[in-house]
């Protein structure tokens, strides 16, 4: 194996780029296409209205028989709009899972959590 002298040594300690923005962007996690109706149905318990309440339910079970792209069109009606802003910018993204198990970590990304979390229990470790 022949190395280049002229790049610069690796820390293998250290996190990747890759990894570091994907904790950035919240990319690491998923979030399901429907997650902004169980949301909206659990804030929807804070305003004490039985009737926001069940339909809010109901809205999140059509949600979750509907087939991926059919998804109900009614108005959230509970969430903060920069919730929904950042639903939002998950889906355009293409971050949002279809199915409500899917494997959402590759070997790769495993790999390099562990080496993240060896790296910062290695720093908390020269702290003290």
């Amino acid at each position: 194996m022949i190395e280049n002298k002229d790049e610069e040594p690796s820390n293998q300690n250290e996190p990747s780029e890759a990894f570091i923005n994907a904790i950035k962007a919240n990319q690491i996690v998923r979030p399901h296409r429907c997650t902004l109706r169980v949301k909206d149905f659990v804030h929807s318990f804070t305003h004490f209205s039985l009737r926001n309440t069940l339909h809010t339910f109901r809205i999140f079970i059509k949600c979750m028989w509907a087939n991926p792209g059919e998804e109900p069109k009614d108005p959230i009606l509970f969430l903060p709009p920069e919730e929904i802003e950042k639903y939002e910018e998950s889906e355009r993204a293409g971050n949002v899972r279809s199915r409500l198990f899917e494997r959402t970590s590759t070997p790769e990304l495993l790999r390099q959590i562990k080496e993240y979390e060896r790296h910062a229990a290695e720093e908390a470790n020269e702290k003290f």
